[in-house]
Parts: structure tokens; sequence; C-alpha cells
């Protein structure tokens, strides 16, 4: 193990010696690798229309965001609404910072913001509207529950799984708006920090009667 962890080693500062460019890890999860797949995916196609396009230039992203409000498609309207574009501006100076090392000026962005909530909203029609979206109170979640430890009579192939299951149950309905909000543990591993049992139990949780 030693001796293929010095070859590791050795090679890798050859190839810096070398001038050779040492592949960065991707610490970006799958779902955020994807989205900033498809952000770089819009510039490309943007950049090969202008090359000369530079986003430290202050009309850049606001023309960037005024071309690509335009094509996009909405699900309630026939473009994006103003909360999708104005955070895919946020998602886009994200994924160029981290993706890129490029950090596009504060005040670039919030004048790209502004251009959007204001002339561009006007010429293009943008809509303010987001669907509406239901949900359960905690007499909802009291009633899930109930059913699942004292109803169901599902034959786990470990009881415990019937309790880990309502412990998730909770944690999502309490801690998260959705549940790619909750992480799971192996996400942290590398850091060496995790959601732990005492995380999404709070006051909200009734004690239950049967």
């Amino acid at each position: 193990m030693d001796s293929a962890l010095q070859a590791f080693r050795d090679r890798r500062n050859a190839e810096k010696a070398d001038g050779i460019p040492v592949a960065k890890k991707d610490t970006l999860k799958a779902p955020s690798r994807k989205n900033n797949n498809r952000m770089q995916a819009v510039w490309d196609n943007y950049k090969a229309k202008n090359p000369d396009a530079d986003l430290q230039e202050g009309e850049t992203l606001i023309e960037f965001v005024w071309d690509y409000a335009r094509h996009s498609k909405g699900k309630i309207s026939d473009r994006s609404s103003i909360h999708t574009l104005d955070q895919y501006i946020l998602r886009f100076a994200g994924m160029m910072k981290v993706d890129h090392g490029i950090k596009i000026p504060e005040k670039n962005i919030e004048d790209a913001r502004q251009f959007l909530k204001g002339d561009l909203k006007e010429e293009l029609s943008l809509s303010d509207s987001q669907y509406d979206k239901g949900f359960a109170d905690w007499e909802d979640i009291k009633i899930i529950i109930k059913h699942g430890l004292a109803y169901d009579e599902h034959q786990y192939h470990d009881e415990r799984h019937r309790l880990q299951l309502v412990f998730l149950f909770l944690l999502i309905s309490d801690d998260g708006e959705r549940i790619g909000a909750i992480a799971r543990s192996d996400c942290y591993r590398e850091e060496e920090r995790a959601l732990t049992y005492n995380v999404g139990i709070t006051k909200n949780y009734a004690q239950l009667e049967y």
C-alpha cells in the first residue's frame, strides 16, 4: 500500500513539474453537476454566437439573460417565470465560479437581476406566477405515522426499519421543503460530518395516542 501510494505521489509531482494539469476532483453531487452541465451547454451555445462575450464586462450578463429568457420555455406561461430566471442568474454565476474560477462582479449580477425584473419583464411579458403547492399539516402527518406504527401489516426484515421510516418522514416534514433538501449521511463522509438522530425532531412532533 505504501509503495503504491508513493508511486501515485511521485507521478502526480512529476505531472505538476511538467506543467500537465492535474484533474481537479469534482466535489459536486450528481444533481448539481447535471444542472451545471446544462447551464454550460447554454453558455457554450451563446459564446459560439458571441465569441467576444466577456462576463467581466457590465452588459455581457444582461445580454446573455436577455437571449436565454427569449428562448426559455415555461411550465405555466410561454416563457420561464421571473422567479425561475432570477434563480438561473444566481446559479449561473455559481457555476462559472465553481467550474471555471470566474467570479462575475456582484454589480453585474445585480444589474442583470434588475434588468430582468424591469425592462425584460415588460418586453417579454414575463410572469410572476408560480405553482400552487399542496401541503400537509401536522394533523395529517400524525395520522400517517399512526397508521405506519399501529395498523400497517407489512412485514419488514427488521422491525427497526419501521421506526427508521417514521424518523425519516418526520425529518423531511420538519426540516425539508422537499425530499431533495435532506442529505444522506454518506454525502458528507469525506467531510467527516453527517446528519444525526437529534436533527429534525422538534416541538412540532406531538405525542401519538393509540
